[in-house]
């Protein structure tokens, strides 16, 4: 059995900030949109018209949905990861494989993210 190369500092960070921008970009996404939808059925279920900071905070809400396009980009930082994520491990298990390869798939993960900013 092979032992694993050691991945440059740089991938590994990169991963780790990548994932980390998913998370971040995945739960806004998933906030915003529950908060829009819970806001928007509760006062869809109200006689009166006293909460009107809930409707404009609900207004609010579902256009910074749309314009920070946080599912695009959660995507796109997931996709991104999972690509270099797999050339991290054939680098790892590969002694042939080079370490251009590997910056090379850096490159085409920041182009992935790139096309969704």
């Amino acid at each position: 059995m092979t032992t694993a190369r050691s991945v440059p500092s740089q991938i590994t960070k990169q991963l780790s900030n990548w994932n980390r921008c998913f998370w971040i970009w995945n739960g806004l996404h998933y906030l915003l949109g529950l908060y829009a939808t819970v806001g928007a059925v509760f006062i869809a279920s109200q006689k009166t018209l006293e909460h009107t900071w809930l409707g404009i905070s609900v207004a609010v809400a579902t256009a910074a949905l749309t314009f920070f396009k946080a599912s695009a980009k959660a995507n796109a930082y997931v996709a991104a990861w999972r690509y270099l994520n797999a050339e991290r491990i054939c680098f790892e298990l590969n002694s042939n494989y080079p370490e251009e390869k590997l910056c090379e798939a850096h490159k085409k993960g920041e182009e992935i993210i790139g096309k969704v900013d």
